[in-house]
Formats: C-alpha cells, sequence, structure tokens
C-alpha cells in the first residue's frame, strides 16, 4: 500500500536528488570520481560474489552519473533513469560519449515494459526512490529473464515509530519509499523472487544497509 509521503512526496524528492548530485560532485574532479566508482563496482561484484558474464543482457537501474553499467563494457546493457537528461545537461561527470556500449533510457522503472529480457537486472539504491514501489518492483522482476539475477540494495529501518514518521513526512526526503528488513524481503518474495543470499553492508541508527541476490522463479 502507498503510504502518504510515497504518494505526495515523489517529484520533491526528483528535485532534491538533482540538487543532491549537484552539490555531492562540486568539489570531487571528475576522474578521481569515476576511478572511485570503478573500484567501488569492482568491490560489489566481489561482495555479493557474483560475476557477470560477457554478452550477459543486463539492466541498470537508476544508474545515476556512473552506475555498474560503467564496469560492465562487455555486456548488452541497458540503462534506464528519468533523470538522464539532468545528467547530460548539468553534471560534468556523466558523459555518454564514454560509454558507447550501454542503451540509455530517460525513463522512470514503472514506465517500464521489458518482459523475461534481462539475465542479471541491477536496483542499486534505487528501490526506495521509486514513486510507486509496488508497480516498481513489479516491473524489476518482469524485465528479468526465468532464472535470471536480481540485485537489490535496501536501506532498512530499524525502528516501528521512525518508519512511521518517515513514512507520514517529508524527514528522509530523498527516498519516499520506507520499509524494514522483512517487509522488503516478503515483498520480493510474494512476487516470485527466490532470495538465494544477501549481505549485510552497513549498520547505522535508523537503518541498515543490505545487497540482496535474488532469483527470479
Amino acid at each position: 500500500m502507498q503510504h502518504t509521503f510515497a504518494v505526495m512526496g515523489w517529484e520533491w524528492a526528483q528535485w532534491f536528488e538533482k540538487r543532491w548530485w549537484k552539490g555531492y560532485l562540486k568539489k570531487r574532479p571528475v576522474d578521481d570520481y569515476l576511478n572511485w566508482k570503478t573500484k567501488y563496482w569492482r568491490d560489489f561484484l566481489e561482495q555479493i560474489a557474483l560475476t557477470v558474464p560477457n554478452n550477459a543482457n543486463v539492466l541498470d537501474v537508476g544508474f545515476g552519473p556512473a552506475g555498474i553499467f560503467t564496469i560492465l563494457n562487455e555486456s548488452k546493457t541497458v540503462a534506464c533513469d528519468p533523470l538522464l537528461p539532468y545528467y547530460e545537461d548539468h553534471i560534468a561527470h556523466f558523459s555518454r560519449s564514454l560509454y558507447p556500449n550501454p542503451d540509455f533510457i530517460p525513463m522512470p522503472l514503472e514506465a517500464s515494459t521489458w518482459k523475461n529480457q534481462f539475465d542479471f537486472v541491477f536496483c542499486i539504491n534505487v528501490i526506495n526512490q521509486v514513486k510507486n514501489f509496488e508497480i516498481a518492483l513489479q516491473r524489476l522482476i518482469d524485465a528479468a529473464k526465468p532464472e535470471g539475477t536480481v540485485i537489490i540494495s535496501i536501506d532498512c529501518h530499524n525502528f516501528s515509530f521512525a518508519k512511521w514518521l518517515f513514512r507520514t513526512l517529508p524527514v528522509d526526503i530523498l527516498h519516499p519509499q520506507q520499509y524494514n528488513h522483512s517487509e522488503y524481503l516478503s515483498e520480493f518474495e510474494s512476487r516470485g523472487l527466490i532470495i538465494e543470499r544477501k549481505a549485510l553492508i552497513k549498520t547505522g541508527f535508523f537503518f541498515d544497509y543490505y545487497h540482496v541476490v535474488c532469483n527470479k522463479k
């Protein structure tokens, strides 16, 4: 069920997301940032014990200026993000010319129509930023082939009261969707994903951060 902030706050979240990227990258030299992201994504694949074969069909959802597509040079990659035009016009750290391989699409996940197309679907730091959680999650799963791999990163609430507060008020303005660990996993499994493994990456007061590797039935 969509909660109050998710229904009303997605447009706000997108506006603040643009401001966040602008401020975050302002003092980070382009080459330094891209080199750091290359190491980050390689470490990420090691953390989740995943190898993406050459020529695999890959979907990178909500990729930001330097998503995992940046290291998947031998894959057949589609990268979609509703903020793509903003990255192109305002973020020096993103340039299509650096990445001739991916097919870039300026689109929210909810608008996608892919069916059983991708061997690997990456949704990293995205599922809590979508406008409609139920639709977005189903589109994500629909995009994967049967027995395909779906990788989702999640910020999981540790306290029920904080979750209620964050759902009601724009306390966490960048993230309209707010769930705890068991709610996320239940949503994944109820839609036909098999949880293969999960990795606790970071603990915090309000949130714990996990990577979850799933297979589609």
